[in-house]
């Protein structure tokens, strides 16, 4: 469209009829995608730009906390201990009864443990996993059982 004043004046007619034509179609297909844009975007809560380059996503890390019981099990491991593992959710037999601490005492009291189901709790320490431990193994025994 610019350039028609540089035509001669016989030909311009001709050339802007062109020009109109391609500027309305060209128009109404721009239109006809925007609002195909449109009815895509409705109802979506929000709209992104779908212009700004990539995020990769946070994948997350381990706990400090993971990563030191992580790091000291190593080093138990080299000195010939083993890393005992038990279930989190522990029988009262084991986590009490087990260890001489009858079902009367204060650490076995509804407030000081969370129990599940009636005799199933969360194991509030970590001498269940040491008494499953001597039931499975012959001494000597040598391992190290974090929380």
């Amino acid at each position: 469209m610019r350039g028609l004043d540089q035509l001669p004046a016989e030909q311009r007619p001709a050339a802007g009829a062109v020009a109109n034509r391609v500027k309305d179609v060209l128009t109404e297909l721009l239109d006809a995608r925007a609002r195909e844009l449109a009815a895509a975007c409705d109802g979506a809560t929000t709209r992104e730009d779908l212009t700004l380059p990539g995020r990769a996503t946070w994948r997350g890390a381990r706990h400090p906390v993971t990563l030191v019981i992580d790091e000291i099990c190593a080093v138990l491991e080299r000195l010939g201990f083993t890393r005992a593992r038990g279930p989190e959710a522990e029988t009262d037999w084991y986590n009490f009864i087990a260890l001489n601490t009858p079902l009367d005492h204060p650490a076995a009291d509804m407030h000081d443990t969370f129990y599940v189901a009636p005799g199933i709790l969360l194991r509030s320490h970590t001498s269940p996993v040491q008494i499953r431990t001597m039931q499975e193994h012959q001494p000597p025994i040598r391992i190290v059982a974090p929380a």
